[in-house]
């Protein structure tokens, strides 16, 4: 199938050739939530209600856009987690997520308080925490992995990138990789820390110079990080380390899978 989902103002469209089946496929995907424009020859619904949409009706409607490849524009990517700048998907089952980040593009991210385990070197041996480190600041040369921009080791930072699978088997935060940023580039993954500190303009500006984005642009950004964080809140992971298998322990989890009831016990929040 031939066809787009773009963001159009407040609106979402998705635009396609006729298909009985696919029409109701779209309607049972989005929840009921889209509605046919004659004027603008689509199926619409507003661009607030797809950041607000539970996980689940946005897992269906990135499989959706993915089974019919529909061609979906920047905004519709991030709003659907989808990775941005990949017009493949991941192929995982169930659905997968991954964090927006790389060379030369970045989406903010925002982690809810209560996430035991995810922060690396709390939980970590210090042995292990010290050469891991070594090793990822060592492949970065000195330089942020995202803005390209020369930091130095001292001042950049190592930030784990996570990716979110849910479906039918359990809900699991899976480490995808550990990177290095400079301050600036991590201030974007941590936005309900710089609200709190009052560099919310900081992350803007960031996210302005790295994408070349607009500042409007990079606040719609900002605030569908904001909205997968509550909804992220409201229910409980497994955590997956095991692409860092060989390289760190954790006691009593020989092959660093955690479930969301022990997380508790890592003892440690971002």
């Amino acid at each position: 199938m031939v066809g787009t989902m773009r963001r159009e103002g407040d609106q979402v469209i998705f635009r396609f050739p006729y298909s009985k089946a696919a029409n109701k496929e779209l309607h049972a995907a989005s929840g009921w939530r889209v509605r046919w424009d004659h004027e603008r020859h689509g199926f619409v619904m507003p661009f607030a209600a797809l950041l607000g949409a539970a996980e689940n009706v946005r897992a269906m409607l990135a499989a959706f856009v993915i089974r019919h490849e529909l061609d979906v524009d920047w905004d519709c990517q991030l709003a659907l987690g989808l990775e941005v700048g990949v017009t493949t998907p991941p192929q995982r089952e169930p659905l997968a997520v991954v964090i927006g980040l790389g060379r030369g593009w970045l989406s903010a991210h925002c982690s809810p308080d209560e996430w035991w385990g995810s922060e690396l070197r709390k939980v970590v041996h210090p042995k292990d925490w010290v050469r891991l480190q070594a090793l990822v600041l060592g492949r970065a040369g000195d330089c942020c992995e995202v803005c390209g921009r020369r930091a130095g080791a001292s001042r950049l930072q190592v930030h784990e990138v996570w990716s979110f699978q849910w479906g039918n088997a359990p809900r699991v935060q899976r480490l995808e990789r550990v990177v290095a940023l400079c301050i600036d580039c991590r201030r974007t993954q941590h936005v309900h820390r710089a609200r709190d500190a009052g560099e919310l303009d900081l992350v803007v500006h960031t996210l302005t110079a790295v994408n070349h984005w607009s500042a409007e642009r990079a606040k719609r950004d900002i605030e569908r990080a904001e909205f997968e964080c509550l909804f992220r809140r409201t229910t409980e992971w497994d955590l997956d380390l095991s692409v860092l298998d060989g390289l760190i322990a954790i006691d009593g989890y020989p092959t660093l899978y955690v479930p969301a009831a022990d997380r508790r016990r890592l003892g440690d929040t971002n």
